[in-house]
């Protein structure tokens, strides 16, 4: 799942529906985990451990279209825009394995 650290508020951002399964979860229990693994190594990575802050309307799909130049280098039509949020997690504990 593409993201971006909102270093200002301290915050991992993610876009989402809100007609996939993980949206009605982390709606009822914020407790949350991201693993983020190295590309080059798969044993490496981190896990971050937090709760979900906020979850904010995105009808313009903006978060998706930033985060599609980050990782695409282009923006293409986002076609689920009116059920498009941003989820902001705020980290609590992590944990690295770099072997």
């Amino acid at each position: 799942m593409w993201f971006v650290w909102d270093a200002d508020q301290q915050l991992i951002r993610l876009t989402h529906t809100r007609r996939r399964f993980n949206f009605a979860h982390v709606s009822k229990d914020p407790r949350v985990a991201v693993l983020i693994w190295d590309p080059d190594d798969p044993y490496r990575y981190i896990q971050v451990r937090g709760v979900v802050q906020s979850i904010e309307p995105d009808p313009e799909g903006s978060l998706h279209e930033a985060l599609q130049m980050r990782y695409r280098g282009v923006i293409t039509e986002v076609s689920d825009r009116a059920q498009r949020v941003v989820i902001n997690i705020r980290p609590i504990d992590y944990k690295v394995r770099s072997d």
